[in-house]
């Protein structure tokens, strides 16, 4: 059989511990759940009594406005992360829940320049959204793609006691096995919005989302997807962002 090692939050209040826990086998046909109640011993309970350091939260905003191939541009994307940013990260710090709030923005924009649209902005790239959920997940990353994400250096690994808050505001497409794909800046260039194979190829599917975020040992999680048929993302896949007690 196999051993996992989980980490438990130090600032839960439960007397008790349920997890629970399946499997997925080749086909993706899912396995009965398994249950088990903990009880914390008084040695556990003792010792998450005493004074932890505060939580942080990390907030995650993907706007894709500009695209490799301008037929795929969109004219909001960008600002509703922007607005995110402005809103989230100074809520959150008022809270005085969290010992720090490290916001994360990757945008795509363009403007018109001399009569012409002309990307202005290029990060929401599929490597630099990976790496930002490589670093929470404690994984290496290169350091030039460091480089291109802002406040790369504050990113750690997760905790079960911080909370992670993803915004991904961009295209979206289902196919037809109800596969879903967020679209990011670098699709490649083209001249029409056809979700051809090398687009597909490209984008980032709900399968690459779930096995990216798989270690992103976060005790709260929220994925907000701002895109066309995002609801594919979670129907009938048995999607599951990051572990789970």
């Amino acid at each position: 059989g196999l051993t996992f090692t989980i980490r438990l939050p130090h600032n839960s209040k439960a007397k008790d511990i349920d997890f629970s826990a399946y499997a997925f086998n080749e086909d993706r046909v899912k396995s009965e759940t398994t249950r088990l109640r903990w009880s914390p011993t008084e040695t556990a309970t003792a010792s998450a009594a005493q004074p932890r350091t505060k939580p942080r939260a990390y907030v995650i905003a993907v706007g894709v406005n500009a695209n490799e191939n301008p037929s795929f541009d969109l004219q909001f994307a960008a600002n509703d992360a922007r607005r995110f940013q402005e809103v989230l990260p100074q809520r959150l710090a008022a809270t005085g829940e969290y010992s720090e709030v490290v916001p994360v923005s990757l945008i795509s924009d363009w403007e018109i320049q001399r009569g012409q649209k002309v990307a202005t902005k290029r990060d929401a790239t599929k490597a630099n959204f990976k790496a930002v959920l490589d670093l929470l997940a404690g994984r290496p990353v290169p350091d030039e793609i460091k480089r291109s994400i802002p406040n790369a250096e504050k990113l750690a690994r997760t905790t079960p006691d911080d909370l992670v808050l993803i915004l991904f505001s961009s295209h979206g497409y289902a196919d037809q096995s109800g596969n879903f794909y967020f679209i990011p800046y670098d699709t490649g260039p083209g001249a029409c919005s056809v979700f051809t194979e090398t687009v597909r190829e490209r984008s980032i599917s709900s399968d690459e989302l779930s096995l990216w975020l798989r270690d992103v040992d976060a005790g709260q999680m929220t994925l907000i997807v701002d895109a066309c048929y995002s609801t594919a993302a979670i129907e009938g896949s048995g999607f599951k962002p990051g572990p789970t007690v």
